[in-house]
């Protein structure tokens, strides 16, 4: 696909703060991705990369290349990365409980703009990561810790820049459809969930997109940098909210996300205030 002027104009907007919060702005007033074309070549190059192999595995999108979210949320994450990124002064520590789009997407872009980014994504599920994310992972230079390799892996998890994905073994856990999913309920991921704990880091930003993820806010709530932030998705599922009582600050934003700190804030420096305009306070 050929590179239009106009998407040249639009990613060469995207390198500053005021352009970026007016694209924000356009797309939360309309609800509307500000280039549709971007977005389907997004798409396009993602489940390229994907494929373990031409014709192979691809990652499914729910309407965007960006994350497993509404494109409004997806966008948002975008948005808040980028503005805690330039207020970190351009090195940027961020910790993801649960791999997948996010962890192919986000850290590129923001390297893209100009930011020195350490990630770090913790995997449960081991097969769909070798399926999906490992191949698109390992063109791009990745440190993959397997589970069992902690304590022998060099250099010391995530003090390098770019990515580092440490990858448990414990099956695919889907604990919300019924009686029938108890055992994945009560399945040990006490590892999965203790290892940022261990790494004596704090991070600027915290995802919680995986399992376990009211015990992950826990943890998160004392991992963040001074000024850090979480941010949870499917908030609106109630039996995470007892977990926002670990931080001082957090609100709904977008359509089911929740952010958090450890400081009074409305997050205003850091979400686009059309994002916040309809969204509740809670924590």
């Amino acid at each position: 696909m050929s590179e239009s002027p106009q998407r040249r104009l639009l990613e060469r907007a995207f390198r500053t703060s005021f352009a970026r919060r007016g694209l924000a702005a356009i797309r939360w007033r309309s609800g509307l991705d500000a280039d549709l074309a971007e977005l389907a070549a997004r798409v396009e190059r993602l489940e390229r990369i994907a494929a373990s192999e031409p014709g192979g595995p691809q990652l499914s999108t729910h309407g965007t290349s960006k994350a497993w979210a509404s494109p409004r949320d997806a966008d948002l994450l975008e948005e808040t990365l980028g503005a805690v990124a330039e207020r970190a002064g351009g090195m940027l520590n961020v910790l993801e409980w649960g791999s997948g789009l996010s962890t192919l997407h986000y850290p590129e872009w923001l390297a893209g703009g100009g930011a020195r980014v350490s990630w770090t994504t913790l995997e449960h599920d081991r097969e769909f990561f070798r399926r999906f994310i490992e191949p698109a992972l390992r063109e791009r230079g990745a440190q993959i810790v397997w589970s069992e390799e902690l304590g022998s892996a060099e250099p010391k998890l995530g003090e390098r820049a770019g990515l580092t994905a440490v990858v448990f073994d414990k099956g695919p856990i889907d604990p919300i459809e019924g009686e029938s999913r108890v055992a994945d309920r009560l399945k040990d991921l006490d590892d999965y969930v203790a290892l940022p704990a261990t790494l004596g880091r704090r991070f600027h930003a915290i995802l919680v997109d995986g399992r376990k993820r009211r015990r992950c806010l826990g943890e998160a709530a004392a991992l963040l940098e001074d000024g850090g932030i979480a941010l949870l998705h499917d908030a609106l599922r109630p039996y995470y909210h007892c977990a926002f009582a670990a931080f001082r600050s957090g609100r709904l934003i977008g359509d089911e996300l929740w952010i958090g700190a450890q400081v009074e804030t409305d997050f205003a420096d850091v979400v686009p205030r059309e994002a916040l305009g309809a969204s509740t306070r809670v924590g």
